[in-house]
């Protein structure tokens, strides 16, 4: 008996031993970090298809530069908190009018924040702000997401947070834990029913009062030529914003079993259901659902008489992300492109007619939809329409930063430089 517990202590065998117990360790701590930070219940995405440098070339021959935006992104707008305010507005000439940061933070900004860490591998940052945004944004009633921290409002929007659900499905892909798969689960259970249908919200939309407005095959009739002068009325029903309906996101969440199966194909019949008409080629505010279940088509939006064009541009770039994009829509708008080189904000149903000031995202969801569909003449036209609003003076604080005019102020919108690089990567 001395003898073997004299060989079992050899110093051979201690460090045998000794290596055993490491590697068990070592094993747990495997196990441990699988389970907790190893995106242990697999979710599958498409892989990222990073755009062709030619296509990057063309965008840089108009000053349109990724590296640099997203530099000057980081050392002009990230706060101190890790978040992105709304907007920063530059020095005026006068010396009371001194720069000054939007006091809202954003939900969406954020979300495209979170995808640019993801697209830079960057996991500490994307980390970092994920958590930030989870206990900062979310609102202990609804369990989903507030829209804007920075302005005091308790409004969750069912668009924000499904910008905010799909960067959070890149960001578990990439580098999720175990709670973060539980954080998608609420939310899926929060945005959608057992059926995968999209939860409806209260909404409102802005009709005409006076002037009885009425559709026939798509197109708005009526027995006044002027609208404008119309008095209106706001009213509220119980659906769901049509750009609120990310058809790509809702595919991956079906594909990977967080929603139930054919929730795809009804979102997708209820989108291409949105087309107003083949001669306006725009779609509609929302649906609103009645108290029979049936739904109706809501044209209108915030704008009696009108047609919100960049929402009806976001809802076509649903469609065009998973190749179900309607051409007589994006020839419509094309065409309109290239002939004034300007979009108006809205559409006025009877007139016919685009107005309103030119918004950029307009501009940058087209980018998009140009490069997603090989249409690089069409492509190399937005750059330079974009580039054109790209600060250039080598002085200015927001240098290669995509800019808009606010009277004779300029500001750079944490949107437009964030969608910009992760529409250009």
């Amino acid at each position: 008996m001395a003898s073997f517990f004299t060989n079992l202590f050899r110093p051979k065998n201690i460090k045998y031993f000794v290596g055993i117990a490491v590697l068990i360790v070592l094993g747990g701590l495997y196990l441990w970090y699988a389970d907790n930070y190893g995106n242990k219940k697999q979710i599958i995405l498409e892989g990222h298809k990073v755009i062709d440098y030619e296509w990057q070339s063309v965008a840089a021959s108009y000053n349109v530069t990724t590296d640099y935006i997203w530099a000057r992104t980081k050392s002009v707008l990230i706060n101190d908190e890790g978040f992105v305010p709304s907007y920063y507005m530059i020095q005026g000439e006068l010396t009371e009018e001194e720069d000054e940061y939007s006091s809202s933070i954003l939900l969406t900004d954020q979300a495209l924040l979170l995808s640019v860490y993801v697209r830079n591998n960057d996991r500490i940052a994307a980390m970092n702000l994920k958590d930030k945004i989870v206990r900062e944004f979310r609102d202990s009633e609804s369990g989903l997401f507030l829209s804007d921290i920075g302005n005091g409002s308790k409004t969750v929007s069912v668009h924000d947070n499904m910008i905010f659900l799909d960067s959070l499905l890149d960001y578990y892909s990439f580098s999720g834990s175990k709670g973060d798969y539980q954080l998608i689960s609420e939310m899926c259970g929060l945005l959608f029913d057992e059926e995968g249908n999209i939860k409806p919200s209260e909404l409102s939309y802005a009709t005409l009062l006076s002037n009885d407005v009425q559709f026939e095959d798509g197109q708005a009739v009526s027995d006044s030529s002027k609208p404008e002068n119309t008095s209106t009325i706001v009213n509220k029903f119980n659906g769901i914003e049509l750009r609120a309906i990310k058809l790509k996101l809702i595919n991956n969440l079906e594909i990977n079993g967080l929603i139930a199966e054919g929730s795809y194909d009804k979102a997708l019949a209820i989108v291409r259901g949105g087309l107003i008409s083949g001669e306006i080629g725009l779609y509609a505010y929302g649906y609103a659902i009645n108290t029979d279940g049936s739904t109706d088509y809501i044209y209108e939006g915030s704008v009696s008489g009108s047609v919100d064009v960049e929402a009806s541009i976001e809802t076509l770039l649903n469609l065009v992300e998973v190749n179900e994009g309607n051409y007589v829509s994006y020839s419509l708008i094309k065409r309109l492109i290239l002939n004034s080189n300007k979009v108006g904000n809205m559409y006025q149903l009877i007139t016919g007619e685009y107005y309103g000031s030119v918004n950029l995202n307009s501009y940058l969801y087209c980018l998009k939809m140009a490069e997603i569909m090989d249409d690089e003449p069409f492509f190399e036209v937005l750059c330079k329409i974009i580039g054109g609003q790209v600060a250039t003076y080598s002085s200015s604080p927001v240098l290669s930063m995509v800019f808009r005019t606010r009277g004779y102020r300029y500001l750079t919108y944490a949107e437009d430089n964030l969608l910009t690089y992760l529409f250009l990567t």
